[in-house]
């Protein structure tokens, strides 16, 4: 106790000598004329701000004060600056006693609220349970505001909510009960060539029966003229060799077809199929591209020879009742110009070329596949049959044990709660229902009770979690889900709070296809993805693997994810964030960015980058660049904001209430609105540092294509970086970031630390930080290592 008073008073006796003597005459001459009594910019004032760091609420305000500085971005720069000496002092001052009240808070306020399910752990752990995936549309939203959604402090519970967990529970149940496979919806066109050629059969003779009365008639010259054009273009179709092979479609030509059963359309728009062609290519000219498109998404298959080939894929797209195929060749620089223009003659009809390219397609098929239970859903409820010795009542409490077993993660009902759950099974086989389908009522009731829907843990005198509640923890930090066979094996022997056993269970579940989650969970919400599905961007490219589109959106919106977890897998550094050698894609986005290279349509794979390629880190993917403007145009602001906050780590507080919009505030091009933003007194001080760190950005467009650095940055002004300096284009201000990458990697370990105990990181946990980003800087900032640092401090085994 003696040793703890005097460590309060040495605290604030050092404090109290070094302000009066460095800190209160610079922020006199520096920092009170904004931050004093008639003015508090910020709300920050400083003239009677509390010295006592053994204070939290007083040292966090400390920690900010010395990141304003750090930063230089206080005072502002069109103020008088200190000296460097003047800064010096005040700057190692406030290291020093930050760095021992760090030493001092730490471990406070680091209790986790107890928090229930959150949606996508919720959906993922009743797919465990029955084998049943709910589609996220179909749950409830959290409507959390938290920083992460796996903190406590917004994920509530209402009765509302609670109904609507009884309500998902008895679904997925009944599919499982029923045995209801999922249902499969199938499109398949064989033989195309036989079917169009039949066609334009019939057709041309209905033409040759009418020919002696359109003689005689009298018809309208341009209906007779679209009549002759329909019968040149059929006959012409006919003589080509290809028309026996497949369906023949031209460059740039659309196909319908329209998907029927009965009255009703097999297709409802939007949603994940199969698609398989079996087809071959004509006239395709050596490094031009093929595509086929579906429903906005060009598929390359390019691949595809003067062979009949089979290819087969795995696409997110919009098909619907009607829905068409286009053939698309997208020609390279040097076979630019040698094809000719396609001309169409009245009625619409294409000429058939003689050496363009052709996709002779000989058949294909659709599938579309819908949630449902599968026979392995069905052994997740009844793992083992029934016993002709046993009675039906002790099997069905063999199977409500077991099964609350698993739902509520290792935990024993109590004896109590299972005579009230047999006791609804009794009456259920009483009032004539079968003694399986009786079950069902008991595991919805345990489906929808708090132990279930919440992740709890033990309360008691100990400071440390128990074995079982470490590794739930760690499976749903890293899976969203509960712990697998392996992790509870582990817990009965007593062997997961191993280091060593910890760690390599660490990373067999970051290479498990379940840890998906945690890029979805961490690192999607990080980077604030969700704001692109608040826009719709606007189009700038018409046509081609260009063209943006909710399909090609869906892909965008991955790539980041897919990259996030490629340096996961091979343990590279975060610093890729910033500028990397490499990009993680599918051969339509590698078509969208312009990249030369063949890949796999149907799954994301790692591309080198050439040397001069914007396309490196995080600033360079489509979905970051498209999400920050408002769909029309790109914004330097909200751009600059994510370097700021994003790739440097600094705090940007919100826009001050009632100021409008920056398109209304002023006409011109973006130059002129940025200036407006800093010719007002309530926007000038942050805008002068926000907007021209987004300049560099503007290289791209709405949509995330490169433009080049003249097009776009001859509208704005010089870039500039607070601490890092000035840039003059997009790679400059990319080089500085990464030469500024020991701040972004503490930045970004406190939010991985911040997700990982499910609760905000603050100033009690600064000595933490600080310890896991200098033994990561030692490791080049090798991702899997810092995730296993993180789960291997004490920190992540204490209540």
């Amino acid at each position: 106790m003696k040793y703890f008073i005097l460590t309060l008073f040495c605290l604030a006796s050092l404090q109290a000598g070094d302000f009066e003597q460095t800190i209160k005459p610079f922020f006199e001459q520096h920092c009170i004329s904004c931050h004093g009594v008639e003015k508090q910019k910020g709300k920050l004032r400083l003239d009677n701000i509390s010295m006592n760091f053994s204070s939290l609420e007083s040292a966090e305000q400390w920690q900010f004060i010395l990141d304003e500085l750090n930063g230089a971005t206080m005072p502002p720069e069109d103020e008088p600056q200190p000296s460097k000496k003047e800064l010096t002092e005040v700057l190692e001052v406030l290291t020093y006693e930050i760095e021992k009240a760090k030493k001092h808070h730490y471990g406070k306020n680091r209790e986790v609220v107890m928090r229930r399910l959150n949606k996508r752990e919720y959906i993922n752990t009743m797919f465990e349970l029955t084998g049943v995936r709910f589609d996220e549309k179909d749950i409830i939203d959290d409507q959390s505001t938290a920083e992460y959604d796996n903190h406590g402090e917004g994920l509530y519970v209402s009765s509302f909510l609670l109904g609507k967990y009884r309500e998902y529970a008895n679904e997925a149940l009944s599919k499982v009960f029923a045995q209801e496979a999922p249902k499969v919806t199938s499109y398949k066109k064989k033989n195309l060539a036989q079917e169009k050629n039949d066609w334009i059969k019939k057709k041309l003779a209905g033409f040759e029966k009418d020919k002696s009365q359109s003689k005689k008639s009298s018809g309208k010259k341009g209906r007779v003229e679209e009549q002759k054009a329909e019968y040149d273009y059929l006959k012409a179709y006919l003589k080509q060799a290809e028309a026996q092979k497949g369906l023949v479609i031209e460059h740039d030509q659309e196909v319908k077809f329209t998907t029927k059963e009965g009255r009703n359309g097999l297709f409802n728009g939007l949603g994940n199929y199969k698609i398989a062609i079996e087809a071959q290519l004509k006239n395709l000219k050596t490094g031009d591209k093929a595509y086929l498109v579906i429903g906005d998404r060009h598929l390359d298959i390019s691949e595809l020879s003067t062979k009949k080939q089979v290819l087969v894929f795995d696409v997110y797209c919009s098909i619907k009742t009607v829905f068409k195929l286009k053939f698309f060749a997208s020609q390279t620089q040097q076979n630019r110009g040698k094809r000719k223009r396609k001309n169409k003659s009245k009625g619409g009809f294409p000429d058939i070329s003689v050496g363009g390219p052709k996709l002779i397609l000989s058949s294909f098929a659709i599938e579309h596949r819908e949630t449902g239970a599968t026979e392995a859903s069905y052994k997740k409820i009844f793992p083992v049959g029934k016993k002709s010795s046993e009675s039906h009542e002790r099997y069905a409490g063999k199977v409500i044990k077991h099964f609350a077993l698993r739902a509520y993660r290792g935990r024993q009902i109590t004896f109590d709660f299972y005579k009230f759950l047999m006791g609804i099974y009794k009456e259920n086989v009483k009032n004539g229902m079968d003694e399986i389908a009786a079950i069902k009522e008991p595991l919805v009731i345990i489906l929808s009770s708090p132990k279930f829907v919440y992740l709890t843990e033990a309360s008691g005198s100990s400071k440390s979690i128990s074995d079982l509640e470490l590794a739930i923890r760690l499976s749903y930090f890293l899976w969203s889900a509960p712990p697998d066979k392996e992790l509870y094996k582990l817990v009965s022997s007593r062997e997961l709070r191993s280091k060593s056993v910890l760690n390599q269970q660490l990373i067999r579940m970051l290479k498990d296809p379940r840890s998906r989650a945690f890029s979805e969970g961490f690192f999607k919400k990080w980077l604030e993805m969700e704001n692109l599905d608040l826009i719709e961007v606007k189009n700038a490219h018409d046509s081609g693997p260009q063209k943006y589109s909710l399909q090609l959106e869906q892909l965008l919106k991955q790539e980041p994810l897919e990259f996030f977890r490629a340096l996961i897998l091979r343990n590279l550094s975060i610093s890729n964030l910033l500028d990397s050698e490499f990009l993680v894609l599918n051969q339509t986005l590698a078509s969208y960015y312009k990249l030369p290279v063949k890949v796999s349509e149907n799954k994301f794979q790692i591309v080198k980058l050439p040397s001069d390629s914007p396309r490196g880190g995080l600033m360079g993917m489509g979905a970051i660049l498209a999400m920050l403007g408002n769909g029309d145009r790109s914004s330097p602001v909200l751009r600059g904001n994510f370097v700021l906050t994003k790739m440097m780590g600094m705090a940007s507080p919100p826009p001050p209430p009632n100021v409008p919009d920056l398109e209304i505030q002023t006409q011109g091009n973006i130059k002129d609105k940025l200036k407006a933003h800093q010719e007002q007194a309530q926007c000038a001080s942050c805008h002068k540092t926000i907007d021209p760190a987004g300049f560099g950005l503007e290289s791209f467009d709405q949509s995330g294509q490169w433009v080049g650095i003249n097009k776009q940055n001859k509208n704005v002004v010089e870039g500039k970086l607070p601490g890092l300096g000035s840039y003059k284009n997009y790679f400059e201000q990319r080089k500085l970031l990464l030469n500024n990458k020991d701040n972004f990697a503490k930045a970004f370990i406190e939010q991985l630390c911040s997700y990982a105990f499910a609760r905000k990181v603050g100033f009690a946990d600064g000595a933490l930080v600080d310890q896991l980003s200098a033994k990561a800087k030692s490791n080049d900032y090798k991702l899997r290592d810092i995730i296993s640092d993180i789960v291997l401090s004490n920190e992540f085994t204490m209540k």
